[in-house]
């Protein structure tokens, strides 16, 4: 079963993420911030093997924390869930815009997972 950490600061849409996600197969680990998701992530090798990010207003962004986790792991796949426009992303990034439906969020995990050459 693969392991996807989940970093969503609105308590409803993680708890929504995760169980549609723990429905598709997947193992999730859910955390409330980036911060938390940023110091999970930045250990070597990672406890999982994709990560679905906030973008987020407060503290460091999304593309922030992205840019960190590159600098340590340059090919983890992430997904990054934002309600406003699609930032510049790399080849191992997809971006999925919010509101989205439960189908789309599963669709995009399995799409990244197919595409990486880490899972």
């Amino acid at each position: 079963m693969p392991k996807l950490l989940l970093a969503e600061e609105n308590a409803a849409v993680r708890k929504l993420a995760t169980r549609v996600l723990a429905h598709a197969g997947y193992q999730i680990t859910a955390v409330a911030n980036r911060a938390a998701a940023l110091a999970a992530l930045l250990r070597s090798p990672p406890d999982c093997v994709a990560a679905i990010l906030n973008q987020g207003a407060r503290g460091l962004t999304g593309t922030e924390v992205i840019a960190r986790i590159r600098s340590v792991h340059p090919a983890l796949p992430i997904l990054l869930i934002s309600g406003g426009l699609e930032p510049p992303l790399d080849s191992h990034t997809r971006f999925l815009g919010k509101p989205f439906i439960p189908d789309k969020l599963v669709w995009e995990v399995a799409w990244l997972l197919a595409h990486s050459a880490i899972s």
